[in-house]
């Protein structure tokens, strides 16, 4: 099978972030595979946002180990969560680290989309709660860019690229920093 191309994994996020209606609902965990023509989901849990945040680390970790031990064959994975969102200096890094965020009164709320897939690359879309205008934000990151921060993106690459390694034996990617 090819590889699919970059417009199809901005697609899938986009049109997952897009159908998220129904604000404070369940978090989802898709594993995705691809057809050689579309990608398509194979596996969606549904992730219950009360779960502290600092378990979806392994959460994610333990679904794509379930989704390979299936025979699935993921070709990336997307988690869709909601979460409250400041600019970053000092006063918003220790309310961000104390998870007092969502009592802000500056504090927009996003649904947010992450996908990552077996080669290291990174896609993310996000809404804000209230956009009348229904503007979706669109970006993308490889492998040892800056622009790929956080917990969950991070984690979020290294089960894909673990993914890549045991079930398509592809080599590990090499952060771009380190590359000659």
């Amino acid at each position: 099978m090819g590889i699919p191309p970059r417009e199809a994994f901005a697609d899938y996020a986009r049109q997952l972030v897009e159908r998220r209606t129904d604000w404070d609902g369940m978090h989802e965990f898709h594993s995705i595979a691809w057809d050689d023509e579309f990608l398509t989901p194979r596996t969606i849990a549904l992730v219950d946002p009360a779960i502290d945040p600092d378990k979806y680390p392994r959460l994610m970790r333990e679904l794509a180990f379930e989704a390979i031990h299936k025979g699935e064959r993921p070709e990336a994975y997307a988690l869709l969560f909601e979460a409250h969102a400041i600019g970053l200096d000092a006063q918003n890094a220790a309310d961000f680290a104390a998870r007092r965020v969502h009592r802000r009164p500056d504090a927009i709320e996003v649904a947010r989309v992450l996908l990552a897939d077996v080669r290291g690359r990174l896609w993310s879309a996000e809404k804000r709660r209230g956009d009348d205008e229904g503007r979706i934000v669109e970006r993308f990151a490889d492998l040892g860019s800056t622009r790929l921060q956080g917990q969950f993106a991070r984690e979020l690459v290294t089960v894909a690229c673990s993914t890549g390694m045991l079930v398509h034996g592809l080599p590990m990617p090499m952060p771009t920093w380190q590359q000659n």
